[in-house]
C-alpha cells in the first residue's frame, strides 16, 4: 500500500488546520504542515502525535519568494502526493487614498505570488513522483468582490 502524504500551507489554524484534520481522517500517513506560525504548527502536530501520523512542520514567510522556494524544496525531500496551497491573508479593502504600499505588496505576495510559485514547485515535484493533485484555496472575494 502506498503511503499518502499531504502538504498544506496555512496549516496552523482555520481552513488549513481543518484540511489537515480531514486528511488525517482520510488516513493520510504523512502531513507536511507549512505556516509562518511555528507554535501553531507544533500545537497541531502535537494533536496528531497520538495517531501515529508522521508530521513535518516547516515555517515559511509566504511573502518572501526565496523562503517559498526553500520551503517547497524541503517539502520535496520529504515527499508529498497532494498539495493544498491554502495560506492567505484575510483583508478588507485598503483605506484609499491613505493605504500602505508595503501592506498591499505583502497581500499580493501571500495571496497570489506564493500560490503561483507553490503550484509551480508542486508540479515539478509531483511529476517526478508520477502524479498527484494540487488544490489552491481562494477567497470568495475573487468571485464576488465587496465594495
Amino acid at each position: 500500500m502506498r503511503h499518502t502524504s499531504v502538504l498544506i500551507t496555512g496549516a496552523a489554524g482555520g481552513i488549513g488546520a481543518a484540511i489537515a484534520r480531514q486528511a488525517l481522517a482520510l488516513r493520510a500517513s504523512r502531513l507536511i504542515l507549512i505556516d509562518a506560525d511555528m507554535p501553531g504548527l507544533e500545537a497541531l502536530a502535537d494533536e496528531f502525535d497520538p495517531t501515529g501520523v508522521e508530521t513535518t512542520c516547516l515555517q515559511c514567510d509566504l511573502s518572501n519568494a526565496s523562503d517559498v522556494e526553500d520551503t517547497y524544496t524541503s517539502a520535496a525531500t520529504v515527499g508529498y502526493d497532494y498539495c493544498f496551497n491554502n495560506a492567505g491573508m484575510v483583508a478588507g479593502p485598503p483605506d484609499f487614498p491613505d493605504f500602505d504600499p508595503q501592506w498591499i505588496a505583502r497581500l499580493i505576495a501571500v495571496n497570489l505570488t506564493a500560490v503561483v510559485l507553490g503550484t509551480g514547485y508542486a508540479i515539478r515535484h509531483l511529476k517526478q513522483r508520477g502524479g498527484g493533485a494540487i488544490v489552491n484555496t481562494g477567497s470568495t472575494s475573487a468571485l464576488k468582490p465587496a465594495p
